[in-house]
């Protein structure tokens, strides 16, 4: 609409009107111009979109936009075309300078409290649905729906933090735990995962979903003593709960703990018995998940025939079942028993 004369002739008549301009970096002092320069010629609709979209980190999808900022096709559409906004990949964002003057904008409106609640509460409910019914379950989807709100959702994990909201804390980290591990974001997990534990009683059922989940990631950091006392703590609420699935988890934790100790035959012994559980309750994934567990002591103890029994029939069971990562982690087992055999060939196949 404006010629590059024109432009430059509007920017420099709002130059010295900037709070605190003539202090500012003469770069920054531009930029703030330039952006409120862009801000003043929006409508008052646009405006309060504008502001509102700040609330999102990394951007937001357009069932996002509407459901938390309450957005409308058109004005996202304007503001697309002011180039305040962008749209790629069917999400809309901003980039962070333009960001931080909207967050300025949301700041005065006095709205920001509540779309920051509602927003964690949509980021919730994303997580959740994306996890899926079986906790622990790792697919492409859960991935992909995590991935790309992944900014979103560390914005809704500060938010419960910073408003002490133990509940919600403990439902996004058992909602993520699993991607966490998978990605290898393993210090960002600890750091939720304990704090979530901290501050979240209830639901005591997603309570012990993030126990497993912590005390997974404490074997896997080498904390055995870390992963001793989750292991008490769930093994009592489990008891004191009737809940037999988690009664079995527990039989596996001590078995590893009994491995990690050199007492090879006690946590085959272990193992064998979580399977045996998981394999009577229906928990066909967890049995499969045991029956590695089983290839991996064997292996640690040298006895390789029986290794790669294990591991075969681990990796059948999980190709039964769907599972792509569950045959990934499989498959080594059955490579180191092979390669203990002698048998180079099929350890590289």
């Amino acid at each position: 609409m404006l010629s590059p004369a024109q432009i430059l002739e509007r920017l420099s008549q709002r130059l010295d009107l900037l709070e605190g301009g003539r202090d500012v970096d003469p770069r920054q002092q531009t930029l703030r111009a330039t952006i409120a320069w862009s801000h003043e010629l929006l409508d008052d609709r646009e405006r309060d979109l504008f502001a509102r979209l700040a609330v999102f980190r990394g951007g937001c999808t357009l069932e996002a936009a509407e459901q938390v900022a309450d957005a409308d096709l058109n004005t996202l559409q304007s503001l697309v075309e002011k180039s305040l906004l962008r749209h790629t990949n069917e999400r809309f964002w901003m980039f962070e300078t333009i960001r931080e003057y909207a967050r300025e904008r949301l700041a005065q409106r006095g709205v920001e409290a509540e779309l920051r609640g509602l927003h964690a509460q949509h980021f919730l409910a994303l997580a959740e649905q994306a996890r899926g019914p079986v906790p622990g379950e790792y697919s492409r989807e859960y991935a992909a729906a995590i991935e790309g709100d992944h900014d979103n959702l560390r914005r809704a994990l500060e938010w419960a933090r910073d408003l002490d909201q133990g509940e919600m804390l403990l439902r996004l980290t058992a909602a993520l735990a699993n991607y966490w591990g998978a990605r290898g974001f393993h210090r960002e997990a600890r750091v939720w995962l304990a704090l979530a534990l901290e501050r979240g009683s209830i639901p005591l059922e997603t309570r012990k979903e993030v126990l497993w989940d912590a005390i997974a990631l404490a074997f896997d950091q080498g904390d055995l003593a870390g992963a001793e006392a989750l292991t008490d703590e769930l093994r009592g609420l489990a008891e004191q709960t009737g809940d037999e699935k988690r009664l079995g988890f527990v039989l596996g934790s001590s078995a590893v703990i009994a491995a990690k100790r050199g007492d090879f035959e006690g946590a085959r012994a272990g193992f064998a018995k979580a399977r045996k559980l998981a394999t009577e309750s229906g928990n066909h994934l967890r049995a499969a998940s045991m029956t590695v567990s089983l290839a991996s002591v064997s292996i640690e103890s040298g006895d390789f025939r029986a290794a790669l029994e294990y591991a075969q029939d681990a990796v059948e069971r999980f190709r039964e079942f769907g599972s792509e990562r569950g045959v990934a982690i499989a498959l080594p087992n059955r490579g180191w028993s092979a390669h203990g055999l002698g048998d180079d060939a099929l350890a590289r196949a």
